[in-house]
């Protein structure tokens, strides 16, 4: 969830029913991936402000998902399920309390899309190191 402002301190990986082959989950060190990138790229996304986020969600009443938001695949969320909302204003204020801006697109009017942009780089609030 890097699209959130408010990052959580600790994640919890669990397996209710292990892959029969493949099933891997990715992490990495963000001091290494810092460390990684070469300065003149961060001097970029300073100057820019950072990084746009941008999530896509269909609707669970519409008979077909919009198409950008099927490209998120069998695992993709309804703005129902994300929100727990399920009427549109309900789903705004949940955005809107993330610090996102939303509109409504698609033919019907019924998928939603949320964006933000976040600083890059932020001080790790224990460590004080600047993280990507």
């Amino acid at each position: 969830m890097v699209y959130n402002p408010h990052p959580t301190s600790k994640i919890l990986l669990i397996c209710l029913q292990h892959a029969q082959e493949g099933g891997e989950s990715m992490l990495a060190s963000g001091e290494a991936i810092t460390s990684a990138i070469p300065q003149h790229i961060k001097q970029v996304f300073a100057d820019k402000g950072g990084i746009k986020y941008k999530r896509t969600y269909s609707s669970a009443t519409a008979e077909q998902p919009d198409p950008a938001a099927a490209e998120m695949g069998p695992h993709a969320m309804t703005w129902q399920q994300k929100t727990g909302s399920d009427n549109k204003a309900g789903a705004e204020a949940f955005f809107r309390n993330l610090g996102c801006q939303t509109e409504w697109t698609g033919p019907t009017h019924d998928t939603l899309i949320a964006y933000n942009t976040l600083p890059a780089i932020i001080k790790h609030p224990k460590l004080g190191m600047s993280l990507w």
